[in-house]
């Protein structure tokens, strides 16, 4: 679908469901559909770099509503841990 050397990142993901209970039984229907743009790294900054050389948590959250989407911890991390 793309070719190697191009940097995609996702830009929205939305999802559909509808639900409808009665007599007859139940129906339910889900679609998600996910929209993927071509990117780059910002010009003028420097890129990320972290050594996980001793535990650290990791939390990722949903900055409109503060949710917890992701949560785990790094107990033992390698010694040599250079990227």
């Amino acid at each position: 679908m793309v070719e190697e050397d191009v940097s995609l990142t996702i830009d929205e993901i939305k999802q559909k469901t509808f639900l409808e209970i009665n007599e007859k039984g139940i129906e339910a229907v889900a679609s998600t559909s996910i929209a993927i743009e071509k990117s780059s790294a910002p010009v003028n900054k420097k890129p990320f770099n972290m050594k996980g050389n001793r535990p650290f948590a990791i939390a990722i959250t949903d900055q409109q509503t503060d949710a917890i989407l992701f949560l785990g911890s790094i107990q033992q991390p390698l010694e040599d841990n250079n990227p």
